[in-house]
């Protein structure tokens, strides 16, 4: 004897991200909602990262969906994260500043330009490669 499980009649998202939510949504919140609709569902949680921005943009076309005779349920959330200490969180967030930043610089020490080209460039108003010079030049090692 089997026990079969009949599957549910009902379902509502809990977790939706629109295009508020940095690199982890996309659209906007009307966009998720006729997805909804579309889908046999009737209600939706917006629950964007770290911010309420799209929950306005949900509300709106929650209203006019309603005045429409819809039946739709907007929910509200966000996804929210717990810092157990500011201080400790400046810290590390200046330190990764500081860090891209030196790491910027040191990038920008170690672009090479090729200063000879343009210097016969505006001596001669054109530059004439020798061939057999250029080949045994090795462009992984610096020039003295």
């Amino acid at each position: 004897m089997s026990l079969l499980i009949p599957p549910p009649t009902k379902f509502v998202g809990f977790h939706g991200h629109t295009g508020f939510s940095v690199f982890d949504g996309l659209g906007y919140p009307s966009d998720h909602i006729d997805f909804v609709l579309e889908n046999g569902m009737d209600a939706w949680a917006l629950t964007d990262h770290g911010n309420g921005s799209g929950l306005a943009h949900a509300r709106k076309h929650t209203e006019k969906l309603q005045k429409a005779g819809r039946k739709y349920r907007q929910l509200y959330g966000c996804e929210f994260y717990f810092v157990p200490s500011l201080t400790e969180w400046r810290g590390d967030y200046e330190a990764h500043r500081q860090a891209v930043r030196d790491a910027k610089s040191e990038a920008k020490a170690l672009e090479v330009t090729d200063i000879d080209a343009d210097d016969d460039v505006k001596a001669t108003g054109h530059t004439i490669e020798d061939e057999d010079e250029t080949k045994t030049i090795d462009v992984l090692k610096d020039e003295v």
